[in-house]
This record gives structure tokens, C-alpha cells and sequence, in this order.
């Protein structure tokens, strides 16, 4: 799927926008099948979250404090929105296992549509859900949030993200997320084969999720597979230190949102723990997808 790049000159900034675009309104969440579950707990570092029947871990990340982003006068694979490097203090929170695969959205949002169904749409249970715009995100996050107990989920800001890919307070400094090697962690273009248009490479297209090694957390996936929509609006990083940062205020009715980890048909460069995109809330895309976070009440 070609991919439109649109030059914001406020921020001067890259914001990419799918070739597809659509208005249409997305379906009322939760459905008959994601009935009231409690959150338990699996010991200290993961919650065990059980929906309608359907399970999926959410991981403890340690508060702590790191330098967020990239230098890009001292990496030559960084570009120049992962700078200015920073000081970042965040909160305790927990980060999903995994992206939010077809599974759950299906029991959240319903069926999907014959339309969901086309092209990359469904693929498998265990399989990422992605094609959905920020604004369907949002929609799936209010339905899971009528079904959940004692904690609220949302989207990781990107400082939460980032942290989390990183390692947290258990991080080795890796360049990717659990490694340097990127073919050990993640489904990229160097695992999936070099073209986008050559099907018949073997490992080509989207993976089930937890097919790769896991980062320090135990989190998988966070290089490559699906992109991941995050919750803050795309901008040039602030220098000085921050705690808890949500990114810069809107300044139109449709931001550009920041999406991270790249997508398993981009280049490894792409796919660093500190490489940063901006995408239209109304664009979507077959290498796009999402994780939770929540925290607790």
C-alpha cells in the first residue's frame, strides 16, 4: 500500500497518510459477547485481564526516569524528529503483552464487517488487528473501559511507549527492542523480504503476535509487525527535563498522532525504540495497529 508524505509546515515535521482514507462511522462498541469480567492478577508484574473469554496480559513497567529519543548529529540511522535527546521521569503503569489482536477487537467491537474482512483486514485471532484510523481506537478503548473492572485503559503516551520498549528499568540499551539484532525480535523488512509487492517472499506480510524473542519485560513485538498508534499528538520534542509528559496540545481538529515501532514491510531503521512517525487520526494503514496501557483507579 503506497503511503502519502505530507509535509506539516508548523512543525516541520513528516506526517504520513495512507492512500486510503475513509469518513464512515465506525460500529458501537461493546458487544454482547464482552460481558463484565474482574482484572486478577498474576503475580506482582502482570495483570490477567479476562474479557468475554478472551485473555491477554498487561505487563508492570517500573516508574523511573531515561533519556528519551535520538541524537540525530551522533546516529547516523536517526532522523531528526527522534531529537532533541531529553530527561523523562514517568509513572508506574502497565503495558500490554502484546498489540490488541483480531481476537479482542472482535469481542469488543462486534463481528467485523464484510468490509474489515477485505485485503489485510482478518487474518487469524492471533494475528494484530490493524487498518483501524485513531478514531476507531478510541471507540474499541470506550467499549473495553465499560467491560473492565478496577482499571482504565487508553493508549500509551509516546514517552510511556518508548520507555516500555526500551526495557524499562531493566533496559540493556539495545537498539532495538530485547536486542540489536533485529531479525531476533521483530518481523521487518529484513524477515519479510525486501519488496513490499513480492508475495511470495516466505515470511511475508503480518505474523501472529509472540512469534519473536520479547524485550527485558517480557513484552513482544514492540520492533516491527504493526506500527502502534500512541495517544500524543505529533511535535518537536521539548529539551528540558520532563515528568509524565502527554506531548504537545492539539492545534486542529485532526493532529497527526504519533505511531512507533515500525511496520513489518519498513527497513530496520525504522523500526528503532526511538524512531517516531506522525499519522493522520482518519488514515489507516495495513501495517498499523496498537497497544494498551491502563492504570489503576
Amino acid at each position: 500500500m503506497k503511503k502519502i508524505f505530507v509535509m506539516m509546515a508548523l512543525m516541520a515535521m513528516t506526517l504520513t497518510v495512507s492512500a486510503q482514507q475513509r469518513k464512515a462511522p465506525v460500529k458501537k462498541a461493546a458487544g454482547a459477547a464482552a460481558k463484565k469480567a474482574p482484572a486478577k492478577a498474576a503475580g506482582d508484574n502482570v495483570l490477567t485481564i479476562n474479557v468475554g473469554g478472551t485473555k491477554f496480559n498487561m505487563i508492570k513497567v517500573q516508574g523511573g526516569t531515561f533519556k528519551m529519543g535520538c541524537d540525530p548529529e551522533a546516529v547516523k540511522e536517526a532522523y531528526f524528529q527522534e531529537g532533541p535527546v531529553h530527561q523523562v521521569t514517568l509513572s508506574t503503569y502497565y503495558i500490554a503483552e502484546t498489540e490488541v489482536t483480531q481476537e479482542l477487537w472482535t469481542v469488543i467491537m462486534g463481528a467485523l464487517s464484510e468490509e474489515k474482512k477485505l485485503g489485510f483486514k482478518f487474518m487469524g485471532d492471533n494475528y494484530p488487528m490493524h487498518d483501524v484510523m485513531y478514531t476507531e481506537v478510541q471507540e474499541f478503548i470506550k467499549g473495553l473501559n465499560m467491560v473492565k473492572s478496577d482499571y482504565e485503559f487508553r493508549l500509551p503516551t509516546e514517552a510511556e511507549w518508548e520507555f516500555a520498549a526500551r526495557g524499562g528499568v531493566k533496559s540493556k540499551g539495545t537498539k532495538y527492542s530485547g536486542s540489536n539484532d533485529v531479525k531476533a525480535v521483530g518481523w521487518t523488512k529484513e524477515t519479510c523480504g525486501d519488496d513490499f509487492s513480492d508475495t511470495s517472499a516466505p515470511n511475508w506480510g503480518l505474523h501472529e503476535v509472540k512469534t519473536k524473542a520479547p524485550n527485558e519485560l517480557g513484552l513482544y513485538d514492540m520492533t516491527g509487525n504493526v506500527r502502534e498508534w500512541t495517544a500524543d499528538v505529533f511535535g518537536q520534542y521539548e529539551a528540558g527535563a520532563q515528568t509524565n509528559p502527554k506531548g504537545p496540545a492539539a492545534k486542529n481538529d485532526d493532529p497527526g498522532y504519533v505511531i512507533r515501532g515500525g511496520g513489518w514491510d519498513e527497513e530496520a531503521a525504522k523500526c528503532r525504540v526511538t524512531y517516531r512517525e506522525g499519522y493522520w487520526s482518519t488514515g489507516y494503514s495495513h501495517d498499523t495497529g496498537f497497544r494498551l496501557v491502563c492504570t489503576k483507579k
